[in-house]
């Protein structure tokens, strides 16, 4: 039930635009051709012409090596040709640049994620959540792997509970897709006779069952 409900409506990962992230030294580049490309590519991309936005951003990076948001974008248009390797060796080239960009953690993650690597995503996710704590995004992808892909209704509920006392802090919308895992993750641990587990770990995180 799980896995229908988020393939239903909503994705189990959540990419970061890395425009929307905080700015560092080499975030973006000094060079004016470097830039120019580089919105070039952002405008290719949002007009769903993928492989020129891959271009555009290639010559960016050629013109200037260490340019991390065009290489974060590089990722992201790799994940979405579904080349995930590449998408990789992106992200990881521009954690080489900044090693603490959220960006290339967070999308790292849902790299990892498409290639069935578990616990790699979760080590991106704790790593991101060290410099970022309250990310709620960072605990709810932390749940849905544990939940989704490993079956571990325990770890994965502790880290939905982080992400939705998180979300109510903002008065973030998400928390109702918080809740409404949360609800499918204890209709599984019913099934399972944990149902005295699932409470325990509400009161952990100071939730009341509705």
């Amino acid at each position: 039930e799980l896995e229908r409900y988020l393939m239903d409506h909503c994705p189990a990962i959540k990419e970061k635009a890395a425009s929307n992230d905080k700015r560092n030294l080499h975030s973006l580049s000094q060079n004016p051709d470097a830039l120019d490309l580089y919105y070039q590519g952002i405008d290719a991309s949002k007009a769903g012409d993928l492989p020129k936005a891959l271009s555009l951003f290639q010559k960016a990076v050629a013109i200037d090596s260490v340019f991390a948001f065009a290489w974060d974008n590089i990722g992201i248009t790799y994940r979405k040709l579904e080349d995930y390797d590449n998408a990789i060796k992106a992200y990881q080239k521009s954690l080489s640049i900044d090693p603490e960009g959220k960006t290339p953690l967070q999308n790292i993650a849902v790299v990892y994620q498409y290639t069935k690597e578990f616990n790699k995503a979760i080590d991106a996710y704790k790593k991101l959540s060290e410099l970022d704590a309250s990310n709620p995004e960072v605990f709810y992808g932390i749940g849905l792997v544990y939940a989704l892909n490993m079956h571990d209704n325990e770890n994965g509920l502790t880290n939905i509970c982080k992400a939705y006392n998180l979300y109510l802090k903002t008065n973030s919308p998400y928390r109702t897709d918080a809740e409404k895992i949360i609800q499918i993750i204890y209709q599984d641990m019913k099934k399972n006779g944990k149902e005295e587990k699932f409470h325990a770990i509400l009161k952990e995180n100071h939730i009341t069952a509705q």
